[in-house]
């Protein structure tokens, strides 16, 4: 037995003093002796970690062990996050269910002693197994962002939180919905809130669960950088909530001693800390398998910790993850509750969140340095170039990477024509609702590459329509025979901070044409690029109407106009600082524009057929940033590439005729990084991009009638001051 002494607060204090400045981590190897349930049914030792740690033989017993940290009370100086360090163990001693079985741990406590132990439970069985384990124990005198939460009744609200005091214990009632928080849904989903902290881009939040039951906690980043532990039970293959105690840890980005990341189905990473390969393991004909190995790290090296994730719908909606550790790094695999056979996460879903802990480090929270944020208010754009390895429709059959662009997008899942994007890490909002498309911001897509040659590999070759949804770039073949392409693309991000006017996801039911406000006149005052938003063969025209665009979709396949159908889109008014646009019509000539480019026609240089050319001075178009395009003369898929004299070549496919050639279009250059909306030019009081009298005049009636936007000062009264500091701009021409 393990004596405990009563001990003094003063005490404890110098323990838990002790026992930080480390994150206590390991794992442990467990023999199975006999099918019973006591301590000489199993025995439990060291497998690798730190020392600072040890294991209670005489408390421990089948799918039991415990464990203690040296502080004297652990269950409630510090919080125990554990992970699966097992797979596919077979049943020796025969002691019934599955052969070979597998399992869960979970991280639990002993309220009389003080100390935590493992808890293993059979997937989706739910008796008691033996399994080895892997964890990391988080003092929280360290003022690590952790927590284990817990209820008095079975199924009840939780009503005690073992946490940094930081945290405070809200429900749903009560949340105030922001600042630090963990908030008790009672439906066995509980959120994680850190003022301050996204955590898609500041660290990697780990969790587990926090009872002796055959549950398993999956971890989902939710909009915002919320984080959400599902508590789900091992037989349930659904979403499978139970309301029972979860624990968790957020480990910051910049935490020493710490490789760390988050990985989607197809091995895509979203955050990442440290040198390290993730990759699919046998793609295309195997499934859910991934292999991480550590530059000059390997199991006996540190301890790693994996969480398996949800979206709540889709391929992980109820998948544990595994590890098997060898010489030089960690098979990991995802496994449907249902045969627990191996399974592919969709390739845009997220799989595991992972940390690795290196011995002999002393490893406390660290400080994002967010350096992202100051990047938030500019549009970013990217090339991305697309390789077709067969024609299937499965993991490893194509990829998608970031050709050239800015490093703010990056590609999160990649199956045939269907490319997931994220943005500093994180993936579009959409893809859990559509109706979250401008949370964040909007993505505009292009074609960049006019007819796509897939024979090689007996792929679909062809023009291409690209649209965006759910998260989502999407490629079709734009003719009669369809079907999804895996062309090349460009992307653009415009983040709500840039300042651009944009809509998502605009749905029109019944109407041929629909209008589309914009602030100024259309094709005078700025330009709107508009594209389908469904994940089907169409494209969106957008033509000028006065105070709007008359938009209007068509199929990709043979060109008819669409009744039902979906459009995103983003407004570029001139005024836009160092914006290049316009609309051109089908002779090549300049309808109306901003900024210095000239246009002229062309053939393609490798078809043939007639090409507008637009040559921007200063912009090589085989290296600096990409155009975003939509037509304007009916049923045209409108795509560019670059030319070989530096200009971009633009073209439209005739979807009714099947025929590539000249077409009206709008524009937009868009670089890489930096286009904003900015303030425009405040002495233009007309807006009709010339400062001349006729501003002094429109300004000197706003401000004598005490019109509210006469407050160019910004000190909320119109006044001398105001006037003065108008003539100033107006003088200066800007």
């Amino acid at each position: 037995m393990r004596h405990t002494t009563k001990i003094t607060a003063a005490i404890l204090a110098v323990l838990a003093g002790q026992a930080a400045a480390q994150v206590e981590h390991g794992a442990i190897d467990v023999v199975e002796n006999d099918c019973g349930n006591n301590a000489t049914s199993v025995s439990v030792s060291y497998l690798t970690g730190t020392a600072g740690w040890s294991i209670l033989a005489d408390a421990s017993s089948r799918g039991d062990y415990a464990l203690d940290f040296a502080t004297g009370d652990d269950t409630n100086l510090g919080v125990l996050i554990c992970g699966s360090y097992d797979d596919a163990r077979p049943d020796i001693n025969l002691c019934g269910g599955n052969d070979p079985y597998y399992a869960t741990v979970a991280s639990a406590r002993d309220t009389t002693n003080g100390w935590y132990f493992l808890a293993v439970s059979d997937a989706p069985g739910g008796q008691e197994r033996n399994w080895n384990s892997s964890f990391a124990f988080f003092p929280l005198s360290d003022g690590w962002m952790a927590g284990a939460a817990y209820n008095s009744a079975n199924g009840g609200i939780i009503d005690l939180l073992v946490t940094n005091p930081a945290i405070p214990l809200y429900n749903l009632f009560n949340d105030p919905g922001t600042g630090n928080g963990f908030i008790d849904t009672a439906t066995g989903n509980f959120g994680v809130r850190l003022d301050g902290i996204d955590m898609r881009r500041d660290g990697v939040l780990l969790g587990c669960g926090g009872k002796n039951e055959d549950n398993h906690v999956q971890v989902h980043l939710a909009p915002g950088g919320v984080g959400v532990l599902n508590n789900h039970d091992n037989g349930d293959d659904a979403d499978g909530q139970e309301q029972d105690p979860v624990a968790f840890a957020f480990i910051p980005d910049g935490t020493p001693g710490v490789t760390m990341g988050v990985f989607t189905g197809t091995a895509r990473p979203l955050y990442t800390q440290g040198d390290f390969t993730f990759e699919m393991v046998g793609q295309p004909t195997d499934n859910g398998t991934y292999r991480l190995e550590i530059a000059g790290e390997d199991p006996s090296t540190g301890t790693l910790v994996v969480s398996p994730t949800t979206d709540f719908g889709g391929t992980n909606v109820d998948n544990p993850v595994f590890v098997i550790p060898d010489a030089n790094g960690w098979t990991i695999t995802t496994r449907d509750v249902t045969g627990m056979g191996l399974q592919d996460i969709g390739s845009y879903q997220t799989v595991v969140h992972f940390a690795f802990f290196k011995t002999g480090v002393d490893i406390t929270p660290g400080t994002p340095d967010q350096s992202y944020q100051a990047r938030m208010d500019v549009a970013h754009a990217a090339r991305i170039a697309v390789t077709e390895y067969t024609p299937d429709n499965g993991f490893g059959d194509m990829s998608a990477d970031r050709e050239m662009g800015s490093d703010a997008i990056t590609i999160a899942g990649d199956n045939l024509a269907d490319i997931g994007m994220a943005f500093f890490n994180a993936r579009h909002n959409a893809f859990i609702d559509n109706s979250l498309d401008t949370s964040e911001g909007l993505y505009l897509v292009s074609s960049s590459e006019f007819i796509r040659d897939n024979s090689g590999t007996g792929g679909i070759s062809g023009w291409t329509t690209c649209s965006f949804d759910n998260g989502e770039m999407h490629a079709h073949n734009a003719s009669l025979a369809g079907g999804e392409i895996n062309s090349n693309f460009a992307a653009a991000f415009f983040p709500t901070d840039a300042g651009f006017d944009v809509q998502g996801d605009v749905q029109v039911l019944t109407d041929v044409t629909w209008e589309q406000a914009v602030d100024g006149t259309a094709g005078v005052d700025g330009v709107l690029i508009a594209i389908n938003w469904d994940n089907n063969n169409r494209i969106v025209n957008a033509v000028p109407n006065g105070p709007s665009y008359t938009l209007s979709a068509f199929e990709g396949a043979g060109g008819a106009p669409s009744l039902d159908w979906d459009y995103g889109c983003v407004w570029f008014p001139y005024s836009t600082p160092d914006l290049v646009a316009g609309q051109i019509d089908a002779g090549a000539g300049t309808v109306s524009g901003t900024g210095n480019f000239s246009v002229s026609t062309g053939s393609d240089q490798t078809w043939g057929f007639p090409v507008t050319k637009i040559t921007i001075p200063g912009v090589d178009s085989r290296t600096d940033g990409v155009l975003m395009l939509c037509g304007t003369d009916g049923p045209f898929a409108m795509s560019w590439e670059a030319g070989e004299d530096g200009s971009f070549e633009v073209a439209g496919f005739d979807l009714v005729n099947e025929n590539p050639g000249l077409a009206g279009f709008n524009f937009v250059y868009v670089p890489f990084e930096g286009l904003a909306a900015g303030e425009g030019c405040v002495a233009d009081w007309n807006t009709d991009g010339t400062v001349n009298t006729q501003d002094f005049l429109a300004y000197l009636n706003s401000w004598t009638s005490g019109d509210s936007r006469a407050d160019v000062n910004g000190d909320g009264l119109v006044n001398t001051q105001d006037f003065l500091v108008y003539l100033n701009l107006w003088v200066a021409g800007c």
